[in-house]
């Protein structure tokens, strides 16, 4: 058995050398190479050669794959990529809506001949489209490999080849019926249906997320809530669900050998009514192999389980080793099989004592139990998160001895309530309400337990990231380190020790001048956070990248701030704004300052200040007050007439004894020469650059006015080119020195650091 999981994880490390390191032409040349150990492993007998028999033929079998899939399958959709393509395919799903409209997938059948799945953008009026509907349209057919400039590996994970958009000469044929292998897809609407109409808000969003996978009802303010308290995983369908899935089945009473041989086809039907993504997929095989194992009297071998899903897996869609969920799933076992057992142990062993109290060690056995299940999950899985999401979460383990031991009861009950409310509606609603009180209790928890200030750590914080590799080391040394075996708590004492010093490093080489100015990477838009001798204030919080009001929260809050002295917005635009929302759920605001134009676009703004009972003060003329050490100014626009929301920009400035901050929000460069005339500005060293660097700002003459050093770029991936050739030379061309959020990060400004 083990001989077959030797041969897979090294058809597994081709793939992830294939997809993520080699170009293609490389491929067959990889294959080759890797027959050179297989035939130098023929001087060696024993377990030693087989070992590298087996992984040279894994890395050969696994390349040469990679290059027939290419053929077969990637190359022929690329053919059909191009302009005013035309094309025809089935809808595979129910539409998703999308910002402009819909998106649904199609299996393609271009005119060039290709088959492919397809992720098609379409107008809202096509949101009645359904499963084994055709449609025939023309459009711009272009790689799902690349989105926002970026190369991504979502969508070729899933067998997405292609992203088709500006589609045009729409013709739909509308099925007759619908195909039998699109029945789950039917079947999970419908699911959802009943979903959405038994429960609402944030009980909603949890549950259709924890029995669909579709994440779409969930709030921006809750999922941050589940991913800083490092329960994010309970609304990711992965095997976590599989095997509550399968666990519910074995309790029904009956034989069971029969019951798992009737468990598997349910599982595979889960499978497909949560879309077969890999990381369900693999779990549905690994659960398969264990129970039927028993039944045919072979091995239960989870590590030779585990390995074997992943290659079927990458038989069908190589690319799936790309999948991040494919890969936390896989980590997140493999941790629990090589480290829980030895964790349960050495816990287990201090039971001792107690083992004639009965209810006492039964409650701490479990306890124990879901400890160590956490940790084996965690510890292979935190460096992958750290990786991906940039962030750790550090009450993870306590967050998941809460929720852990009552998400199998509301699993179990929510299930059952939907398949009640197809035939009994009365006892889907009775149901229904164990339910909400099991969800409120989740969402508590994780609210709660997310809202410390450290609940979460970011790894982009240079203190954070060295401290996660120390405490990496110190868990490989407590595991091979006879000594550091001998004294648990000596490790455990260095990590939590380490842990506060890089916490208070990064406070203090952060906050270290008198003020301290961060303009965060927050994509297209704005949102900049100031300091000073205790005081801290936000300008701005909008952007496209996530959600800026949680990059603006976590920002704060790894600096041990859960509060917001005033929040000032220079206009309404929404990438200014759109994450206020999310700032204000999470961040104590006392004062939100507001443009007095744009009448239309202030209600919003105003009514979560209400909601969250926050002060609002309208600018109307300059204000000038102190701020820590320095000085802050708030001009009143000088464009309150104009219709544009950009030319009704507040503006500010930030000053610490010679030194100035400025920040224009989005004005032209008229509204510009008019906020000079009136208000006198020279010699200002630091300029936050107008409208993310657009051709109709930060001007000449503004430029001439301020002669700036250092010009601040906030940008992110845009349609618009920002920022502009023009923009860039201008600041050229008065020898600025120039930094850009989507090239350096956060860009942190020291006034009246001592050098």
């Amino acid at each position: 058995m083990r001989k077959l999981a030797w041969f897979s994880v090294f058809f597994a490390v081709a793939t992830l050398l294939a997809v993520y390191l080699l170009p293609s032409q490389w491929w067959m040349v990889a294959a080759v190479l890797a027959l050179v150990p297989m035939f130098a492993s023929l001087r060696w007998s024993g377990k030693l050669r087989m070992r590298i028999l087996l992984a040279s033929v894994g890395l050969v079998l696994g390349f040469v794959w990679c290059h027939c899939y290419q053929t077969i399958f990637v190359r022929p959709a690329e053919a059909a990529f191009g302009e005013g393509v035309a094309f025809s395919g089935i809808v595979q799903d129910m539409p998703s809506e999308t910002e402009y409209g819909i998106s649904v997938t199609l299996s393609v059948d271009s005119a060039e001949g290709a088959n492919f799945l397809a992720k098609v953008y379409l107008d809202a009026e096509y949101q009645s489209l359904s499963p084994g509907d055709r449609v025939t349209a023309t459009g711009t057919i272009k790689t799902a490999d690349v989105v926002r400039n970026e190369q991504v590996y979502y969508n070729a994970a899933n067998g997405i080849r292609a992203i088709i958009s500006s589609v045009k000469e729409i013709a739909v044929t509308y099925k007759s019926s619908t195909p039998l292998y699109l029945l789950p897809a039917v079947w999970a609407a419908a699911i959802q249906e009943k979903i959405q109409s038994l429960f609402s808000g944030d009980v909603l969003g949890l549950l259709e997320a924890l029995l669909t996978g579709d994440q779409d009802l969930l709030s921006d303010s809750l999922y941050t809530a589940l991913r800083r308290a490092g329960v994010a995983h309970i609304v990711s369908v992965s095997g976590l669900h599989v095997m509550l899935f399968a666990q519910i089945l074995l309790k029904i009473p009956g034989s069971q050998r029969m019951k798992r041989l009737l468990v598997l086809p349910v599982l595979v039907l889960f499978a497909l009514l949560t879309g077969c993504k890999p990381a369900i997929v693999r779990a549905v095989l690994m659960e398969a192999l264990l129970l039927l194992a028993p039944v045919f009297g072979r091995e239960n071998d989870a590590p030779t389980s585990l390995s074997f899903a992943l290659l079927i897996l990458l038989l069908q869609n190589p690319y799936a080793v790309a999948g991040v969920g494919l890969q936390l799933s896989f980590l997140s076992v493999l941790g629990i099989e090589l480290v829980q057992p030895r964790i349960h142990r050495a816990l287990e062993s201090r039971l001792e004592p107690i083992q004639h109290k009965k209810k006492l060690f039964r409650l701490c056995y479990g306890v124990i139990d879901l400890f160590s299940t956490s940790c084996g999950a965690l510890l292979l899985s935190t460096p992958l998160c750290a990786c991906y999401f940039c962030s750790i979460s550090l009450v993870g383990v306590l967050a998941n001895l809460l929720v852990l031991p009552v998400l199998g009861m509301l699993f179990g009950l929510s299930l059952l309530c939907v398949l009640c409310s197809f035939f009994w509606w009365p006892a889907a609603k009775i149901l229904a309400i164990p339910c909400k009180y099991i969800s409120l209790y989740i969402v508590g928890v994780s609210r709660t337990m997310s809202s410390f200030n450290f609940a979460a750590l970011s790894t982009d914080v240079t203190a954070y990231a060295i401290w996660l590799v120390l405490l990496y080391i110190l868990i490989l040394l407590a595991v091979c380190w006879g000594p550091m075996r001998k004294y648990p708590a000596l490790p455990c004492s260095v990590g939590v020790i380490s842990l506060i010093c890089a916490i208070a490093v990064h406070i203090q080489t952060t906050l270290n001048a008198p003020i301290t100015i961060a303009a965060l990477d927050v994509g297209q838009g704005q949102c900049i956070a100031a300091f000073s001798e205790g005081e801290a204030i936000a300008i701005d919080c909008g952007g496209n990248e996530d959600n800026p009001g949680d990059i603006l929260a976590d920002y704060l809050q790894g600096l041990n701030r859960s509060s917001l002295d005033a929040l000032i917005l220079t206009h309404y635009d929404s990438d200014h704004t759109n994450g206020v929302e999310e700032l204000l759920s999470r961040i104590t605001i006392e004062t939100l300052y507001l443009p007095s134009s744009d009448e239309a676009k202030q209600q919003s703004i105003c009514s979560l200040a209400e909601e969250y009972e926050c002060e609002v003060v309208f600018l109307t003329e300059n204000q000038s007050e102190s701020f820590g050490c320095g000085t802050l100014t708030l001009f009143a626009p000088v464009g309150q007439e104009d219709t544009d929301s950009n030319n009704g920009s507040l503006s500010l400035l930030l000053s610490y004894d010679t030194l100035d901050f400025l920040v224009t929000g989005d004005m032209d460069i008229a509204t510009e020469t008019a906020l000079l005339e009136r208000e006198q500005l020279s010699d200002v060293e630091y300029l936050m650059v107008g409208h993310h660097g657009s051709k109709y700002a930060t001007g000449e003459a503004l430029l001439a006015a301020l002669t700036p050093e250092v010009a601040i770029i906030s940008v992110g991936y845009n349609t618009y080119g920002h920022p502009t050739e023009e923009a860039l030379s201008r600041l050229a061309a008065w020898n600025c020195t120039v930094y850009r959020t989507d090239e350096d990060g956060t860009v942190l400004v020291r006034l009246g650091e001592s050098e």
